[in-house]
């Protein structure tokens, strides 16, 4: 956990590898996210996410055609939460 711009921001995968969660999917018979199979390789919230990446860069999907590097926690410049008519646009 770390504060950053007045928010907690919370990582819980953040120390662990993509190999290390392919072991631990592995060990407790966990199926794989939907989305993977129709191109997404990183999933994040609906607002951020698209098809796209690939192994080398999996969250190349993720904020495209944006300068961003992270969610945002879902709020607008002006704090308001987003909603799926405007959160293309942030």
């Amino acid at each position: 956990m770390s504060i950053a711009d007045g928010r907690l921001k919370v990582e819980p995968l953040a120390g662990h590898s993509a190999l290390d969660i392919q072991a631990y999917m592995k060990a407790h018979d966990l199926p794989a996210h939907p989305l993977t199979e129709i191109g997404y390789f990183s999933i994040g919230c609906e607002p951020c996410t698209l098809p796209g990446g690939d192994a080398a860069d999996p969250r190349a999907g993720r904020w495209a055609g944006t300068a961003k590097t992270e969610c945002g926690i879902h709020w607008s410049h002006n704090g308001q939460p987003f909603t799926a008519s405007t959160s293309r646009a942030h």
